[in-house]
């Protein structure tokens, strides 16, 4: 070819160097290509961008639209997975529903959560909805249902009342979908 004349890449093209497939069968194939900053992978189609788990998803799956209002969800929660049999459609309810069930919807009380530089003290937890009770010495868990602050109990170890929490968080969704 000339000089400066060159065809230009499909996006298709452009998007397999940027993913990294483990050798074992059903691993999540990790994009390590742009990221936005609420930790999605992101690619250009064209003169548009999309997060790249969607257009993965849309590669093994032509009759998905790109510009469908649906949402591409993770089976297996991790951001940057684009293994297409990670991925499912959903609607935004179920996307909630999905994230709420997985303990991933943080609201209510403040939660102190670990950030990446930030130092995490031995009183903070690491988990939505548990914190360190000073007095008690002991892990309080609690839940916010329709504005009123549910107690689920103190608890020796952080684990346990994470799993309180989880279990109220499950019980909560269950009866959700009951009614």
């Amino acid at each position: 070819m000339p000089k400066g004349i060159y065809k230009r890449k499909s996006s298709e093209e452009r998007f397999w160097p940027k993913v990294r497939i483990p050798f074992y069968d059903d691993g999540c194939w990790v994009w390590i290509g742009t990221k936005v900053r609420n930790g999605y992978g992101e690619v250009w189609i064209g003169k548009k961008r999309t997060k790249a788990h969607r257009f993965s998803y849309s590669l093994y799956h032509p009759e998905f639209n790109l510009d469908s209002p649906l949402c591409i969800l993770h089976s297996c929660d991790v951001r940057l997975c684009v293994n297409p049999s990670h991925l499912f459609v959903g609607d935004r309810n179920d996307n909630n529903k999905d994230k709420v069930l997985k303990g991933r919807q943080s609201r209510g009380i403040k939660h102190r959560r670990v950030t990446g530089s930030k130092k995490r003290s031995e009183k903070t937890s690491k988990f939505i909805g548990v914190c360190w009770h000073k007095q008690d010495k002991k892990w309080r868990a609690s839940i916010q249902i329709e504005g009123k602050i549910k107690h689920l109990g103190s608890f020796f170890y952080e684990e346990e009342a994470a799993k309180a929490y989880q279990n109220a968080l499950n019980n909560l969704y269950v009866e959700g979908v009951k009614s």
